[in-house]
């Protein structure tokens, strides 16, 4: 709670003389401004879909701390994705405001390792009242014999035969990991709809900032994906889907 006031008070005097659409800031382990090469956190703040602007919070040379949607440049009205990261980069929990108010679903994460992310339970809220919990680590334990549902899934763009190929063809290196010989592996979760567009993407397992900006860049240039069909019916399905950056030797 310390470090979440911290950062409110940061990012409310650094805002309070910039409105640039796209902004970093340096910040030292106190989150004061200062240069990039003393520097522990890295606040991206830019304006996204619908006027809405998103706080990222990097180590320098790390992982996400946080990100958050915000209505407003001042950062004072939550209004889409907050999500928050433990130490590994890993999501440990993701929700959906609605000018400030909880709407949608909120989902907990445990690590069972710094490559295992795994859903621990789903909230579901309306106007900031919960309508219903699950248990997902219970879920997992129960078997469901009588249902006979037919679910086929197909984790690829359409215009390549697999996401190996498609990476193999279209990754960048960025040169700001590069040059620090940053490598790790980077998770986009994001929705198809019925149509096989892609959309909602967001980091699920963050290594780097330009790590992490290349690989949302993948999966929203990859195009149309092949949508989930259950029973002949296509849906609107979230897929989950690993980018790995690493150097030759």
């Amino acid at each position: 709670m310390k470090l979440f006031l911290l950062f409110c008070f940061s990012i409310f005097n650094l805002l309070s003389y910039s409105q640039d659409k796209n902004k970093f800031y340096a910040l030292d382990a106190s989150l004061q401004e200062t240069v990039l090469d003393s520097s522990v956190y890295l606040l991206w703040v830019h304006e996204i879909e619908d006027s809405n602007w998103q706080f990222d919070y990097y180590r320098t040379w790390g992982p996400l701390v946080k990100s958050q949607t915000f209505a407003d440049r001042e950062g004072s009205v939550l209004n889409g994705r907050t999500s928050i990261y433990n130490t590994y980069g890993n999501l440990d929990s993701t929700g959906i405001f609605s000018y400030n108010k909880k709407n949608g679903p909120f989902i907990k994460y445990i690590s069972l390792s710094k490559d295992s992310i795994l859903e621990s339970k789903h909230y579901d809220y309306k106007n900031d009242s919960l309508i219903k919990m699950v248990n997902e680590m219970d879920n997992l334990k129960k078997q469901a014999p009588g249902d006979t549902s037919v679910w086929v899934s197909r984790d690829t763009p359409i215009k390549d035969s697999s996401w190996a190929e498609f990476l193999s063809v279209n990754i960048k290196y960025p040169e700001r990991a590069r040059s620090k010989n940053i490598q790790g592996a980077v998770y986009i979760s994001f929705h198809v709809n019925v149509e096989g567009d892609v959309n909602h993407a967001y980091i699920k397992k963050s290594a780097e900032y330009s790590l992490d900006q290349e690989a949302l860049r993948l999966i929203k240039d990859s195009g149309k994906w092949y949508p989930d069909v259950i029973n002949g019916i296509q849906i609107q399905s979230e897929k989950t889907k690993p980018v790995n950056f690493k150097l030759d030797k």
